[in-house]
């Protein structure tokens, strides 16, 4: 499938995809700053896309943001400093995996889903975020596994949880994640989070 990425610029010096000012490519150099683009890979309604090994950094929304999507696959990617989320699955968006990746020092949630079914979030690190870690909301049957979640810190009320499983996302399992030093809770599950059935 056709993946569209708008205004990015790679930078061979430090092996980084920046996010451009308005399409023009900044200096070569480890102090690049991101541009004015909400997202460096957004797509809606595709299928059978992978969006794998890229250093993402200062997105002004997301990094990776599917909506309405289905089959597809991130893994291996870094995204830090979001201006929102790391990573981002919304809007009827269906059977993803997100693997191997690392989310750190976004403004909000480090990987999100939110409306979203039937995906696997599985072998992720999310840290220092300023919310949750991972965060599944009014998002069912999916499974969070052997992900590590750490350093989550809201900046002002005590909020932020390592996983945060809302009360409308029932039938997700979530099975050998690690979750340290999270301001809140490292696991927090609302009732009417129901388990899948056996």
């Amino acid at each position: 499938a056709d993946l569209k990425v708008v205004c990015v610029f790679y930078d061979t010096f430090v092996t980084v995809l920046y996010n451009g000012p308005r399409g023009t490519t900044p200096a070569v150099g480890p102090t690049i700053a991101a541009g004015d683009q909400a997202y460096v890979f957004n797509r809606a309604g595709i299928s059978n896309v992978v969006v794998d090994a890229f250093t993402l950094q200062r997105q002004n929304l997301a990094g990776v943001r599917l909506s309405a999507s289905s089959a597809d696959t991130v893994r291996n990617v870094t995204a830090t400093q979001a201006g929102a989320n790391g990573i981002l699955l919304e809007a009827g968006t269906s059977v993803v995996t997100v693997s191997g990746s690392t989310v750190s020092g976004s403004a909000s949630v480090g990987i999100r889903l939110a409306a979203t079914t039937g995906s696997t979030i599985a072998s992720n690190t999310s840290r220092d975020n300023l919310f949750h870690g991972i965060s599944l909301q009014g998002s069912s049957n999916n499974v969070v596994s052997g992900n590590t979640s750490s350093g989550n810190s809201h900046p002002t009320q005590r909020l932020a949880t390592g996983i945060y499983v809302s009360g409308v996302s029932p039938g997700v399992p979530v099975a050998r994640n690690t979750t340290l030093t999270n301001q809140h809770a490292g696991i927090d599950i609302y009732h009417g989070a129901r388990p899948p059935p056996p």
